[in-house]
């Protein structure tokens, strides 16, 4: 019995002891917690640049503002650019790293970015042109969007347009092609050949 009692008291003080350990960690030797692996992250960074001319290497894994990044060099026109892309490791974002900074930026700051592709930008909202009138855009889904149309002349118009890519979109409205094209806060509408009595750039309030 007491050799029992003192086995479970030598246990108990080990656990004690190993409790009050402080491991120290290598901050320079970062270990991902991953949800997505290299491969899909080097098949997310192929697709974002598959319309462009910039190559793109793997280099690393780091953590940064306490996230998991894959790092990617990248290359334009044969030259090495200071910036860097990173992939999160567990959502899959794709950012711009600074290594000078060691700062994370948004995807819209890098030299590579087009805003044609960019599936983030919306176009709900409402837009004002002091005079044409306002246009109220509501997103159905990723691929198309209500629209209406109060002009200060005429009758007011609804319809449905359909995206040709993330900034560009088309109605076709009684035979006439309606194209909406958003630059940033603009909403410019223009009638494909002919024109139309909504033509104008409108501006989201």
């Amino acid at each position: 019995m007491k050799k029992a009692a003192v086995t479970i008291l030598m246990l108990i003080s080990l656990l004690a002891v190993t409790s009050c350990v402080k491991v120290e960690v290598n901050k320079d030797k970062y270990e991902p917690v991953a949800q997505i692996s290299r491969q899909d992250a080097d098949a997310l960074v192929e697709e974002k640049l598959e319309e462009t001319d910039i190559e793109f290497r793997y280099d690393k894994v780091k953590g940064v503002d306490g996230s998991s990044w894959y790092i990617y060099d990248v290359r334009s026109e044969g030259e090495i650019l200071e910036e860097k892309l990173a992939v999160n490791c567990v959502s899959g974002d794709i950012k711009l790293y600074d290594p000078e900074r060691d700062a994370i930026s948004d995807y819209s700051d890098f030299v590579g970015y087009d805003e044609r592709s960019d599936e983030s930008i919306e176009w709900t909202g409402k837009y004002v042109s002091r005079d044409m009138g306002v246009v109220e855009i509501e997103e159905q889904d990723p691929a198309s969007f209500e629209f209406k149309i109060n002009p200060k002349k005429g009758d007011k118009v609804t319809g449905f347009a359909y995206k040709e890519n993330a900034v560009e979109a088309r109605s076709e409205l009684n035979g006439v092609s309606i194209l909406f094209n958003l630059d940033g806060k603009e909403l410019v509408i223009g009638g494909e050949e002919t024109g139309t009595e909504y033509d104008g750039t409108y501006v989201r309030k």
